[in-house]
């Protein structure tokens, strides 16, 4: 039967390594097909039945030359931005931007993506170009809590106060981390000069 197994925490390009014990090994070596989730979301699988390399014990075959890293142009989308994730994690945001850029070429909803240049837009300063990433992200997905948080900070920063709020009491009611977006509500609510507001926000921030 199917066994989940707790993954430790993933870094694009990396190696984990994930022990399991079975009681018929000549079976698993038939039979074995292994999953990588992210909840609902599949995002890598491997069957010994059909074996990328044409091996079916899942190790590296003995002799063979370590293939050569893809190049970003073959890899697929996902890999693509988690090689991006992986060069802005080394500093190199400038090459990181270019391959969120490349993702987008190929998938101009890519909600991730969007957000990560959303980010970066409003790193700079460039509130017009982050709400245009923003919208395009929330045109793929209008109840993802992420967009809403990160479209509710690049409007406070705008001081578009209401739009900031609606934005940002979305990101909540949609199931996203609420400590953060408390506190940005309580800092929209100090500017504003209504202390009483909050205050109570920031308590339910600390809660």
């Amino acid at each position: 039967g199917a066994r989940e197994l707790p993954l430790p925490a993933l870094r694009p390009l990396g190696v984990v390594k994930v022990g399991a014990a079975v009681d018929d090994l000549e079976q698993a070596r038939k039979e074995l097909v292994v999953e990588v989730r992210v909840g609902q979301r599949l995002l890598a699988s491997w069957s010994a039945a059909d074996p990328i390399d044409g091996n079916p014990d899942f190790v590296a075959a003995a002799g063979r030359a370590a293939s050569a890293p893809k190049a970003p142009g073959q890899m697929a989308v996902e890999e693509l931005f988690l090689y991006g994730v992986e060069q802005e994690r080394d500093g190199e945001e400038e090459a990181a931007a270019e391959i969120y850029e490349q993702v987008l070429g190929r998938d101009p909803r890519h909600v991730a993506a969007l957000l990560k240049l959303a980010w970066r837009s409003y790193r700079a300063a460039d509130f017009q170009r982050a709400e245009g990433y923003i919208a395009r992200a929330l045109a793929r997905d209008g109840s993802d809590p992420r967009i809403h948080y990160v479209a509710g900070v690049v409007y406070r920063a705008a001081q578009r106060w209401g739009l900031a709020q609606d934005a940002l009491w979305a990101a909540i009611r949609y199931g996203g981390p609420p400590a953060p977006a408390y506190a940005q509500l309580g800092e929209i609510a100090i500017h504003r000069k209504r202390y009483e507001e909050a205050k109570s926000i920031l308590r339910r921030a600390r809660s």
